[in-house]
């Protein structure tokens, strides 16, 4: 368990050490049910100000996943933001059937196309469309289809058109799949929608944006400094794409980071790293006890270690063969000629030195013992002999 959340605690602090943001950008897919799900043909999203949305269909080309099908023939996608701020979409990839023309080299859709507009519902709204200027009417764009991919060409133009903006604080995205055609095919696009302030008039030094960045193109407008160089293209207007265009560039500190971020990132890597280091000191010491206290329980204490030995073994005396105990006696000089081998162990006492007075007097139920040592020495009166044969 502590293992676990000492995991934990070191992945969050290093999640907010890389500045990753897993809420930068509201995702949604245009077949989701609160969308064009089920057989539906609208829906709508609200990106907050200064926010920014992903909007997708289908499988990226290459994908291994079944197509989505042909159940959404036309689908509407309302989209708004607060009041005062505006919307801008790049269509960052699209995969629609098409017909590519090498003449204009424009696209003729098949019958499936998308197409971005705003609409003005509002008065203020309305307004825009008195105002001389294209990019204050409401205005749509052409029916876009074919192949989008890399970085964009910030073009509002023709078939090719892959950004859109408005001062208008709505937009509507607009899916539509021929009825003509009932086989499914692999149609897919994703769209980056910006919610961003509009600045009139702005300096290339004024500091209009007041701590947001600071778009510059044909118009000027501030985007949220958590979209700079995050691969995704916010500064959708014409001549746009400035939040992405320096980040390549050798030396360039990625603006997202204020200061006050980079203390707060500095802060976090230090208490990730305390962390860790305590993590690992406290997995080492509970290893060392859980190895000391399983040595106490094996091996025995010091004072036991004698009783539960086995006594040492002592040595066993042989005894000496009867051939050289008899040899012995008989001849004395047998033994200086024949020194016992080692290991063969003391021999027994010589019979003289038992009974010295001689053979012990046997009793009358007691068999009378030989005599070892004087049998050649003593002759029975019946046997013995004069030099001449007679007694």
């Amino acid at each position: 368990m502590e293992t676990v959340l000492c995991a934990l605690l070191v992945c969050a602090s290093v999640c907010v050490a890389a500045g990753q943001d897993p809420d930068s950008y509201d995702r949604s897919d245009l077949s989701e049910f609160r969308l064009c799900g089920h057989n539906k043909e609208s829906g709508s999203i609200y990106i907050r100000p200064s926010k920014a949305a992903i909007l997708t269909f289908g499988n990226p080309p290459g994908s291994k996943q079944p197509p989505p099908g042909r159940s959404i023939h036309e689908c509407v996608i309302s989209i708004t933001t607060r009041e005062n701020f505006s919307l801008s979409a790049v269509v960052e990839e699209m995969s629609i059937a098409a017909t590519h023309n090498k003449k204009t080299h424009g696209w003729e859709c098949d019958g499936d196309y998308l197409k971005i507009s705003t609409v003005g519902t509002s008065l203020f709204s309305k307004l825009l469309n008195i105002i001389p200027g294209d990019f204050f009417r409401s205005k749509k764009t052409d029916k876009l289809c074919g192949m989008r991919k890399g970085k964009p060409r910030f073009s509002e133009v023709g078939s090719n058109a892959d950004v859109f903006s408005t001062i208008a604080n709505n937009m509507e995205v607009m899916f539509h799949q021929s009825d003509s055609k009932s086989s499914p095919v692999d149609n897919y696009f994703r769209i980056v929608i910006t919610s961003f302030k509009y600045v009139k008039n702005a300096g290339a030094f004024s500091d209009a944006c007041q701590g947001m960045y600071h778009c510059r193109g044909s118009e000027n407008y501030c985007i949220g400094k958590e979209y700079v160089c995050d691969t995704h293209y916010n500064c959708a207007g014409p001549r746009g794409g400035g939040d992405e265009s320096r980040c390549e560039v050798p030396g360039f500190t990625n603006k997202i980071f204020s200061t006050t971020t980079t203390i707060i990132t500095s802060l976090a890597s230090i208490v990730g790293a305390a962390f860790l280091l305590g993590c690992i000191i406290t997995l080492g010491k509970k290893m060392r006890s859980q190895s000391s206290s399983q040595s106490r329980s094996v091996t025995p204490r010091a004072g036991r270690l004698s009783e539960m030995s086995d006594p040492p073994l002592q040595r066993q005396h042989t005894l000496p063969p009867y051939e050289a105990v008899v040899m012995a006696d008989a001849d004395p000089s047998w033994k200086s000629s024949n020194p016992e081998s080692p290991g063969t162990g003391e021999l027994p006492p010589k019979y003289e030195s038992l009974f010295p007075d001689g053979p012990p007097i046997p009793t009358d139920h007691t068999p009378t013992a030989p005599s070892i040592g004087n049998n050649q020495q003593e002759q029975s009166p019946h046997t013995a002999s004069s030099p001449g044969g007679e007694s």
